[in-house]
């Protein structure tokens, strides 16, 4: 009786695969169409601002932009966003860290710094 139902269950798994194979379906929903020019798959269909726009922001990231952690692991996020703001601090100094995270857009959604002086008094 094991060789039958050996037998069967092998032709059941060759029938299975064998209905697998097929035309492709149709394509699913695509999303938001990008940037005109964009999509040809060819670089010189970019005009020269583009480029030179593209090539600028690449040269303003740092080892630190590239490696952020994903903001759904918030104990490294929160780790990395006090980095920066310790970075912010040694490279430019307190006057211009302090005028960085006294403004909006320092904020990035529930992250956001402290900045405490040695009397206690929050200065950012």
């Amino acid at each position: 009786m094991r060789v039958p139902i050996a037998a069967v269950s092998i032709i059941a798994i060759l029938l299975a695969a064998v209905a697998c194979q097929g035309d492709v379906g149709p394509a699913g929903p695509q999303g938001p169409e990008g940037p005109p020019g964009a999509g040809s798959g060819d670089i010189a269909s970019l005009d020269e601002a583009t480029i030179a726009s593209i090539l600028e922001q690449m040269q303003e990231m740092t080892d630190a932009d590239l490696s952020a952690p994903p903001k759904w692991e918030p104990v490294e996020y929160t780790k990395y966003f006090v980095r920066e703001a310790i970075n912010r601090y040694e490279s430019e100094g307190l006057d211009s860290t302090v005028a960085h995270y006294n403004t909006q857009a320092s904020v990035d959604g529930q992250w956001y710094v402290f900045i405490i002086d040695e009397n206690q008094t929050i200065i950012a």
